[in-house]
């Protein structure tokens, strides 16, 4: 397996551990809106679904991986992109809805705090997002195009 695969694995692993940390600790803000229970676990969910998949496809090489992982990360480039402005937007009711669910830790969520949190993962999200992108299509040879074997 060529490095730069090898690293946009690593890369969908930490999404795979963001899932999995989302159905164990139920608990999602998307823009301006929080998810808690079984909203957040199936949203956490769902994404853990799509890059399990994605994961599986480029270990097995397979081109449909391909397509479905560039697609991904396109499609998650404009989600880092919706839920930065809208956060960005309603920074006093994230901040709110951050203080609701966690009051313990009342101390990190002031404006500056929040914001620089939720700029880093936007900036981290778009790096990884365009280094699987880029890698990926640079490695496009790696992946089978037989249509027999789709599994």
């Amino acid at each position: 397996i060529p490095k730069p695969i090898i690293y946009s694995l690593i890369f969908i692993c930490f999404g795979l551990i963001s899932s999995v940390l989302g159905i164990i600790h139920p608990f999602v803000i998307i823009g301006a809106m929080a998810l808690e229970g079984l909203p957040a676990i199936l949203y956490s969910g769902a994404i853990g679904l799509i890059l399990s998949a994605c994961f599986y496809g480029i270990i097995k090489r397979k081109y449909w991986a391909f397509k479905a992982t560039l697609i991904w990360y396109a499609i998650n480039i404009l989600i880092l992109f919706i839920n930065f402005i809208a956060l960005a937007t309603n920074l006093d009711t994230v901040i709110q809805l951050k203080l609701a669910h966690d009051p313990a830790h009342a101390t990190l969520y002031t404006a500056a705090h929040v914001s620089f949190t939720s700029f880093a993962s936007f900036l981290l999200g778009l790096v990884f997002a365009l280094y699987i992108i880029i890698n990926l299509y640079r490695n496009k040879d790696f992946f089978e195009k037989d249509l027999s074997n789709i599994v």
